[in-house]
């Protein structure tokens, strides 16, 4: 008798671990959603311009793009077309002032955010060098 019960136990006790694991395992799979889209930022080579690239995985919303200073003040607004699964698009720099940007990207059910400094270089002293000259 000891051992049916000890046998119903374990039994038991093994559907209630699978059943809070798989629980547990549903939960984490709810909570780590696929994305529904990709983003890049680069660098231009004349260091005035940045590439913003985005490949899109759910096109049921346009993506929402922002570009904002330091003080929230926004500089840029703009959506991409649902239509539009993957693109790139310039940003021209120049004309900013120093300081920290972000771009917030958005399709209503995720948000990514890349932030970037502008900062002019200071200017530098140079002294002379020395020179050997032979004759």
């Amino acid at each position: 008798m000891k051992t049916r019960y000890a046998s119903l136990l374990s039994a038991l006790l093994l559907l209630t671990s699978l059943t809070v694991s798989s629980l547990t395992f549903a939960q984490k799979a709810d909570y780590y959603e696929q994305p529904t889209f990709q983003i890049g930022m680069f660098p231009n080579p004349d260091q005035t311009k940045i590439w913003l690239n985005f490949e899109r995985y759910d096109r049921t919303k346009p993506l929402h793009i922002t570009l904002r200073d330091a003080k929230n003040t926004e500089m840029y607004d703009d959506y991409v077309s649902r239509q539009t699964d993957k693109g790139r698009q310039c940003f021209d720099m120049s004309q900013l002032a120093d300081g920290l940007y972000t771009f917030t990207i958005s399709d209503g059910k995720q948000i990514q955010e890349r932030s970037f400094r502008i900062s002019t270089p200071g200017i530098r002293e140079t002294l002379p060098q020395r020179q050997i000259t032979m004759r």
